[in-house]
């Protein structure tokens, strides 16, 4: 496989190992060019078998799962972070050309769509304390299936789950872990749940779902306060932390993929992601993450950039890939 972007039903989605939960699956809009032949590294050009490979198992274990979680989390919480990598793995889905009617997947999907719908709405019904993370991924991937196969039901599910989560934004500073006031809650708000949160708020505008104008406007701007004079991204909006890469391509693609004028935000991000990119899978939290968030930056920065990523993370990403086919939280 090499890490092709392209178009399906509107949506965007950089090819890589879904199993990895690469978080490399970014939603929407029209594609970027796909890099020429010439300018793939070779070493991407032989991946295409252990994609479909690990695709293949991946959808044997949402077979088998029970429909109460479909994909399998050992970090525990459900269904906080349950709802997150059934997401993630719908998103992967529909990128294959899937939806809840047609497609080689469309069981696999009708059971991740079905969970997900189930999921998001505990967080309609009770405070978690990883409700952030959960509507934020959630919504994404509705809004997705919501592009390829309409209803007014969705539709309005989607915007009950969107009021729920612009009730826990903290304006410009985006998200804390849940949805709870700050006297609840003490830590953050912070960037690595902001950033899913804005492309969650921006993804149903797309769709049509009610969305308050001012929370967008607050949230984008948050994100690009964040984004330092050379691209490097802090951990909160209000700069005053170490920087990181993967950030960097974080708030990148939201800027490019949903918003109309990225700017010279967008262009430091970049700068500073391609810089350091070598260092792209290394911060805070979830290494995977930092490596999808990298991915997603890249892959709308143009051919150059999308080549030289993978040029230098696709053996980070392999050589992670354990006896079974899937990749740790941790690599």
């Amino acid at each position: 496989m090499h890490p092709e972007v392209r178009a399906d039903r509107g949506f965007r989605r950089v090819r890589v190992l879904p199993a990895a939960f690469a978080l490399a699956a970014a939603v929407g809009g029209e594609a970027a060019p796909t890099p020429k032949a010439e300018a793939v590294p070779s070493e991407l050009k032989d991946t295409e078998a252990a994609f479909k490979e690990s695709l293949a198992a991946y959808c044997q274990v949402i077979t088998k799962s029970p429909a109460a979680a479909p994909v399998p989390v050992l970090l525990g919480g459900w269904p906080a972070l349950q709802v997150p990598a059934s997401s993630v793995a719908g998103l992967v889905l529909l990128g294959e050309g899937n939806t809840l009617t047609q497609g080689a997947q469309s069981a696999q999907l009708n059971k991740l769509f079905k969970y997900v719908l189930l999921g998001t709405q505990s967080g309609l019904e009770r405070y978690g304390d990883k409700d952030s993370w959960m509507l934020g991924f959630g919504i994404l991937f509705l809004s997705e299936v919501h592009r390829a196969s309409p209803s007014p039901e969705l539709r309005q599910q989607l915007g009950a789950l969107v009021k729920r989560l612009e009730s826990g934004q903290n304006g410009e500073k985006g998200w804390r872990h849940g949805l709870q006031p700050e006297k609840a809650e003490k830590y953050g708000p912070f960037i690595g749940v902001s950033v899913w949160c804005t492309a969650a708020l921006l993804a149903a505008k797309e769709q049509g779902v009610p969305v308050e104008d001012s929370n967008v406007q607050a949230a984008v701007a948050g994100l690009r306060k964040c984004v330092g004079k050379f691209g490097g991204a802090a951990y909160f909006s209000y700069q005053q932390t170490t920087v990181n890469p993967g950030r960097s391509g974080a708030i990148l693609w939201v800027l490019r993929r949903y918003t109309a004028e990225p700017g010279s935000d967008a262009d430091r991000a970049q700068g500073f992601l391609m810089r350091n990119v070598a260092h792209a899978h290394e911060g805070h939290g979830s290494q995977v993450m930092n490596f999808g968030w990298g991915a997603l930056g890249a892959a709308l920065s143009g051919p150059e950039a999308h080549a030289g990523f993978w040029k230098v993370q696709l053996k980070t990403l392999l050589s992670a890939r354990q006896a079974d086919g899937s990749f740790p939280h941790q690599p």
